[in-house]
């Protein structure tokens, strides 16, 4: 996945031997890298519901010590910053704004 996903050492390398521009491999190579890591979270899902012992539950004194709110407010403190920090490098690669080198 990392090989796939942007910003990939392996992209650059590939567009500099083809001639190609490098913010259009990472933006040709969204749509595998994605499916692949929505392909990898199915998989986990699925492991998790039919194997429940390969995939343990979060104890219930842990569950109950936090509620929803506060689960979602640190849920969006933990995933927001580097989704925000891959948009910010993407976008400007593929805006022409940044090199990627």
């Amino acid at each position: 996945l990392g090989q796939i996903i942007p910003p990939s050492l392996v992209l650059i390398l590939l567009a500099d031997i083809l001639g190609l521009s490098v913010g259009t491999l990472f933006a040709a190579a969204m749509v595998p890298g994605l499916m692949l890591a929505g392909i990898l979270a199915l998989y986990l899902l699925l492991v998790g519901y039919f194997r429940p012992d390969m995939a343990p539950a979060i104890p219930e004194a842990e569950r109950d010590a936090m509620g929803r709110r506060e689960l979602l407010i640190k849920l969006v403190q933990v995933v927001l910053p580097p989704l925000v920090l891959i948009f910010a490098v993407l976008g400007s690669i593929v805006g022409g704004v940044a090199a990627p080198t």
